[in-house]
């Protein structure tokens, strides 16, 4: 995931100590978070749910014995 940069340009003025620690404070709790905020992540996520899905389906012995 990528927050905006930090210059003059986006912020409309001279970025100060305090722009670059509310960057960092975001990043660290868009990490902790976890969401699927790239392919990789909305892929795990997209594997959890279909595994929750199918949880209570009895597998099939074609799923656990190969011929």
């Amino acid at each position: 995931m990528r927050i905006d940069a930090i210059d003059a340009a986006t912020l409309g003025t001279r970025p100060s100590l305090s722009h670059v620690t509310a960057r960092e404070e975001v990043q660290g709790l868009l990490a902790a978070l976890r969401l699927p905020l790239d392919a990789r992540s909305r892929h795990r996520v997209a594997m959890r749910a279909e595994w929750f899905a199918n949880a209570g389906t009895p597998l099939d012995v074609g799923d656990i014995l190969v011929d």
